[in-house]
Formats: structure tokens, sequence, C-alpha cells
């Protein structure tokens, strides 16, 4: 259903509001529907871990499998991957290791990243295993995300939750 907002229309949702507010500048009424914006994306992701060099084993091979470039600077390791956030992972200070981990504690519960493909899923979940890192869920593999959700889910040096899926229809 369209309803018209001064010389503009727009397509109600089910709700029937509209999916954002009716608060437009005359630039952006103006502004041709042929230039596309950019959805707002998230900038980066910066992790403490216990021990940077048990991490940098575990991710760098993780995250080459996801396209993922690793760039080692003086205080952690970054992984970067064009048009994408990056991921920050640096030594925790001393005075918060005791507290270890959890992803049931308030805070991170699991990192979940797109794979490309069921097969490309399969390739993480071999590495994981063949590199003895633990998988989660192993008997339920890999349809522990419900039985349209192709997806594994391991835990890295810290028990931090990982998690790889194939895309939707895949």
């Amino acid at each position: 259903m369209y309803q018209p907002c001064s010389a503009v229309y727009i397509t109600l949702g089910p709700t029937n509001r509209p999916p954002w507010p009716l608060v437009a500048t005359r630039r952006q009424i103006a502004e041709p529907a042929s230039r596309p914006r950019r959805p707002a994306l998230l900038h980066h992701v910066e992790i403490y871990v216990s021990d940077l060099e048990k991490s940098i084993a575990f991710w760098t091979p993780f995250m080459k499998l996801l396209g993922y470039d690793d760039d080692r600077w003086s205080g952690g390791m970054n992984y970067v991957k064009e048009g994408q956030a990056y991921f920050c992972f640096l030594p925790a200070p001393r005075e918060h290791l005791a507290a270890g981990y959890h992803r049931k504690r308030v805070g991170l519960n699991h990192l979940a990243f797109q794979g490309t493909s069921r097969a490309h899923v399969d390739e993480v979940a071999a590495w994981v295993r063949a590199s003895g890192y633990t998988t989660l869920y192993e008997s339920k593999y890999p349809y522990a995300g419900g039985p349209k959700y192709y997806a594994m889910y391991c835990e890295d040096p810290d028990r931090i939750k990982v998690e790889v899926a194939a895309p939707s229809g895949a």
C-alpha cells in the first residue's frame, strides 16, 4: 500500500508503518535513486585474549580459510578483509586474566561468520578437527542450529565460541 508523504511515496510494511522515520532533508529527496546507500557496517571488533601466540595459532589459519589477511603489529594481530570489519586480537592485561572468559557471562556470546557454501563450512570444520581444536555440537553437525541452518561451531583457545554458517538456501 502506498501512502503520500509530501511528494514522496513510501511502501508500508506489514505493521502499516514505514520501515524508517518519515523525516527527510530536501537533499535526500532530491538524490537520484541510482545512487545506492551504503548500509552502516561494523568497523572492527577488538578481542582480548589470554595468550596472544596461542590465539594467533588458531585465528591465523581459521581467518585465512575465510579470506582474511593477517596483519601483525607491536600490540597484537589484526585480520583484515577488504570491505569487511576487521578483527583485532590483543593480550589481556594481567590483572584481568584470572576471571577468564565464558560465553554465558555478560558480554560476547560468540562470533558468527558467513561461509561461501556448505562445502566451505565443511572445509573449515575439517581444519578445526584436524588441528585438534574443540568442535561443539558434533553429534548434530551440520544442523545444530536447526534443520535448515548449515553451520559448524567450535572454540578458540580461550573458549570463545566461533560459528561458520553456509548462506541461506545453499
